[in-house]
């Protein structure tokens, strides 16, 4: 059985791992409705730099979070990741 520390600790990471999920996933709609402003001429093409920029940070703080907690990640996390990395390379061209 697990103690109940660790299992706290556990848990308090996983809340800490969905959290940076929400931001990353929320930088990636931003970045979305950006370039849709961005053609209707709405918001210049720097926001759509700074938009991309902040989606990027988001998507590698999940990467880096993961890297330093491996025991966290599930294979739903890891679709997920997969998912918004190509959506982040879709919507920059990278």
């Amino acid at each position: 059985m697990i103690p109940p520390d660790a299992a706290t600790g556990r848990d308090a990471l996983a809340d800490q791992r969905r959290e940076l999920a929400r931001a990353r996933d929320k930088a990636l709609q931003n970045l979305l409705i950006t370039q849709e402003y961005a053609q209707e001429g709405r918001r210049s093409r720097e926001d759509v730099t700074a938009a991309a920029a902040e989606a990027e940070a988001a998507c590698q703080a999940v990467t880096a979070f993961d890297a330093m907690h491996p025991h966290i990640r599930t294979t739903g996390n890891a679709e997920d990741d997969a998912q918004a990395l190509r959506g982040l390379q879709r919507l920059t061209g990278a």
